[in-house]
């Protein structure tokens, strides 16, 4: 546990540096799929200094419980909060995702198919479905995830149209511990008839990686933290977004 006050302290300094908003957590979904696992996750994020189509939200958080009920399906039911500017802390969707592992190729590509519905549960909210692949090419020391997905709204406040969103990540182990990646997130709303890129989030930035396998017990036990800073690159994007993702898999 000696690298654990190291780990510990990046989170948090992410974590105070930005008291504003962000619009979503951000976290890369991977094609990995092991029966019987659990996985308990805290996503966060922080934007800070909005340019004039960004929407100012404050802090986003997402509780997520993950179940391998198969050796090729994981399950996860997930619940989101918001604190708009001007409103108090509050849900606003909760939904369940499927992972479906495709299979893998050697250590070169693994596949899988991601599906998630989801509901709002407040009265801004509206209903998604979103699906897309999962793709990984390499493996521990090194690898490059997308996640390009597809979400379509429906129900009360929904919006016409098919919406494209996107995750990738790079990623270098750097020792038994830690590892850095470089990350990036976007959506382009109603992509028949898309807005320009002033009307389109995309973001980009630094992340670094803890995991540690705790000691004692039968089953082994992970504790997993993500502390990163993404940059906009759009007017309808936050300048600034902290994030400070948490996972305990057992």
């Amino acid at each position: 546990m000696r690298y654990l006050p190291l780990a510990t302290a990046i989170t948090l300094t992410f974590g105070v540096t930005f008291d504003a908003a962000l619009a979503d957590v951000f976290s890369i979904d991977d094609p990995e799929v092991v029966k019987g696992e659990h996985t308990v996750e805290l996503n966060s994020a922080f934007q800070d200094s909005f340019p004039v189509n960004a929407d100012p939200l404050l802090n986003s958080w997402e509780l997520e419980y993950t179940y391998g009920l198969t050796k090729w399906w994981n399950v996860a039911p997930r619940i989101d909060f918001d604190t708009p500017e001007g409103d108090d802390f509050h849900a606003t969707v909760a939904g369940v995702e499927n992972i479906f592992s495709l299979g893998e190729v050697g250590d070169v590509l693994a596949l899988a198919w991601f599906a998630e519905i989801e509901a709002g549960v407040h009265r801004d909210e509206t209903n998604e479905v979103t699906i897309g692949p999962i793709i990984q090419f390499g493996g521990e020391k090194a690898s490059l995830t997308l996640n390009p997905y597809f979400e379509k709204a429906f129900g009360r406040n929904h919006e016409a149209g098919v919406n494209f969103t996107y995750g990738w990540q790079v990623k270098a182990s750097l020792s038994e511990h830690l590892a850095f990646s470089v990350e990036g997130y976007g959506e382009i709303p109603n992509i028949a008839d898309s807005p320009g890129i002033d009307f389109q989030e995309h973001r980009i930035g630094p992340v670094l990686c803890f995991e540690h396998e705790l000691r004692g017990g039968e089953k082994a036990r992970t504790l997993e933290l993500e502390a990163g800073i993404l940059f906009g690159l759009t007017e309808a994007t936050p300048d600034v977004t902290g994030k400070v993702n948490a996972a305990f898999v057992f």
